[in-house]
């Protein structure tokens, strides 16, 4: 009769010890669940971070080429106003040139009736 209450009371605890351990595995199932879908999120999290940086890249790459032809252009630019400085030059030198010419043109021309006298 002894033994049969140690051994209720033995199969009592086991009882117990097997409902915690259910109980305990409900719970990490539940934890697991939970890691699950905080690691979804946390992939397209990661997707969307990616997504952005690839846009920054390209967009990055996009202001590098514009920066590339706004450097070309303006030496083009600078190239044609060194020309045209020039040309600018040159024209004044002619328009002088001209204007000296058309002194002596006249000076002569004034100075040629005098001595004809």
């Amino acid at each position: 009769v002894d033994r049969a209450k140690e051994g209720a009371t033995v199969a009592g605890e086991v009882g117990e010890a097997l409902s915690k351990i259910v109980t305990d595995v409900d719970e990490i199932s539940e934890l697991i669940g939970a890691i699950a879908k905080a690691t979804t999120d946390q992939a397209q999290g990661v997707e969307q971070v990616s997504t952005a940086v690839s846009r920054m890249d390209s967009n990055t790459q996009g202001n590098a080429a514009a920066a590339e032809e706004s450097a070309s252009a303006s030496e083009e630019l600078n190239a044609q106003a060194v020309c045209l400085k020039e040309s600018v030059q040159n024209l004044v030198e002619v328009i002088e040139g001209c204007n000296e010419s058309d002194s002596v043109l006249t000076t002569n021309h004034q100075e040629a009736p005098t001595a004809v006298k």
